[in-house]
């Protein structure tokens, strides 16, 4: 349920730990970003207060470059 907590039976894994059931009340907002392409690593995560991302658009890298 949401908000519960779950302890994961030893077998599953080493059974050191918990599982915690995200609290929304059902309104699990998420995002649409757009970001641009570059030469370094891009990390896209979502804002605070949404539970994750729709899509994520990259925009192409312009042809003068």
């Amino acid at each position: 349920m949401e908000g519960d907590t779950y302890n994961i039976p030893k077998g599953y894994h080493t059974g050191a730990g918990v599982v915690k059931g995200v609290a929304g009340g059902g309104n699990y907002t998420l995002q649409a970003k757009t970001v641009s392409a570059g030469r370094s690593d891009i990390t896209v995560v979502p804002d605070q207060g949404k539970y994750g991302l729709s899509s994520v658009k990259v925009n192409a890298i312009p042809s003068s470059l």
